[in-house]
């Protein structure tokens, strides 16, 4: 398995974690040999749902940019908005 962040070697490793005097809970994660990233089950799946609502909200942004773009051209309004606050001469 190759780390998300410098595609090094990911190992499996356990983690034993003291709740109470005499209760343990053991979990199981993995980390990179090379810098050391730390994933887990719960780690693994916010990265998921964060890239997902990423992409999503890239994706909207695109869409109302395209709109924009073909309610322009609609209109007749071909120029660049860069172009429109110039005003030429001196």
């Amino acid at each position: 398995m190759a780390c998300r962040r410098c595609r090094g070697l990911m190992v499996l490793e356990e983690f034993c974690e003291s709740i109470g005097a005499d209760v343990s809970r053991k979990s199981m994660f993995t980390r990179c040999v090379n810098c050391g990233n730390m994933e887990d089950a719960m780690i693994f799946i916010n990265r998921l749902k964060a890239r997902s609502i990423g992409t999503e909200m890239q994706l909207s942004s695109m869409k109302l940019a395209n709109r924009r773009t073909m309610e322009r051209a609609r209109a007749g309004l071909h120029e660049s908005p860069a172009s429109s606050h110039y005003e030429g001469g001196s």
